[in-house]
């Protein structure tokens, strides 16, 4: 009984931790082609709620509102809660190359413009919290 109570402690304390995070699969996003209702996983953008990226598609939703809507989010926060992978399955498996069949590889449209003067430019606080992204 107390070793089942230990373990259910310790499930809640990682999942509490961010280590409960469900990893989205790389190829469930698309580039937006107009403003998202909801682009982000929550938050408001303060420093103490900061607007949450969970997963590719809202990191897509992100590069797309400050590159194609003009958002640079100056002074708003933002924090990444998850290792995100854009593209599974793109290089070879010495990492020397790209694989022959690249069907599924989808185009990362940057963050940010800077051939607009001003337009397209983050502006904001990004924490990504020693995740990567790839």
């Amino acid at each position: 009984m107390k070793t089942k109570l230990h373990l259910i402690i310790f499930c809640l304390l990682l999942f509490l931790a961010g280590g409960g995070s469900v990893i989205q699969a790389a190829d469930s996003w698309k580039y937006p082609t107009e403003k998202p209702k909801t682009p982000f996983g929550g938050g408001d953008g303060s420093q103490w709620n900061p607007y949450r990226i969970d997963n590719a598609q809202q990191l897509a939703n992100f590069s797309y509102m400050v590159t194609k809507e003009g958002e640079n989010y100056e002074g708003k926060y933002f924090v990444l809660t998850n290792d995100i992978t854009l593209n599974d399955n793109v290089l070879n498996a010495s990492g020397t190359g790209l694989r022959y069949d690249v069907s599924n590889y989808k185009e990362w449209t940057p963050i940010g413009d800077r051939s607009v003067w001003d337009y397209g430019i983050f502006k904001g606080i990004f924490d990504g919290q020693g995740h990567t992204i790839r």
